[in-house]
């Protein structure tokens, strides 16, 4: 079936920057006390209140035409953007 609509959404990843020198180029860390360490494929976030979101689009089609419901039948992660 094909998409009736789509939207762009993001999602903030847990975590702030946090300095780290073991890493690999391209890549930075972000740490909270509740889950960890968190290493993400985007360079230069090592301040320690800059975060992270998640850029995504979602497509949707119609789940049957009796009621008209709507679902999200498929999201397509798009990129990483400091926030």
């Amino acid at each position: 079936m094909q998409a009736i609509e789509t939207q762009e959404q993001t999602y903030l990843l847990w975590g702030e920057g946090l300095v780290a020198n073991n890493l690999t180029s391209g890549w930075s860390r972000l740490a909270t006390s509740r889950l960890g360490k968190l290493d993400v494929p985007i360079a230069g976030v090592s301040q320690s209140k800059q975060r992270i979101k998640l850029t995504a689009k979602e497509y949707f089609r119609r789940m049957d035409e009796l009621y008209g419901n709507v679902i999200v039948a498929e999201e397509r992660l798009t990129g990483l953007q400091r926030f």
